[in-house]
């Protein structure tokens, strides 16, 4: 369940990735390598903000300062892949928007298993925590 409504917060983050990417690669001719993480941390940004409103608990179980330090470890590997797999495919001959959405949608799973399993990770329910 959480996962689909993570669809609903990623998409709106990936919409905002995919369109500033497009901006600044198209509209600005900014190289790839630099459009692509700079949209990415923006919309990591909106995503973020999504999932503390609607989703996940803030501060589930680490402190702030803890939980941004983990939630931005995060982003930083997922942006390398981002940018890693934008880049490898728009060598390969790929357009810029094939390469960014492929880039997004593998992005989209392992922003949601980082979030999930590491930033905001709840409780584990069982006979030794029965109420978590």
């Amino acid at each position: 369940m959480q996962f689909l409504v993570y669809l609903f917060i990623g998409g709106t983050a990936a919409i905002f990735n995919l369109l500033l990417f497009l901006l600044l690669y198209q509209g600005f001719n900014v190289e790839a390598l630099l459009a692509a993480p700079i949209a990415f941390f923006s919309a990591a940004a909106v995503n973020y903000r999504l999932c503390v409103w609607v989703l996940f608990q803030k501060n589930a179980k680490w402190s702030t300062g803890t939980e941004l330090a983990i939630y931005l470890a995060v982003v930083c590997g997922v942006a390398l892949v981002d940018a890693g797999v934008t880049q490898g495919l728009l060598m390969a001959g790929a357009g810029a928007m094939a390469a960014k959405l492929w880039a997004t949608g593998i992005g989209l799973v392992l922003n949601f298993l980082g979030r999930r399993f590491f930033v905001f990770p709840e409780p584990k329910r069982g006979p030794w925590n029965p109420s978590a």
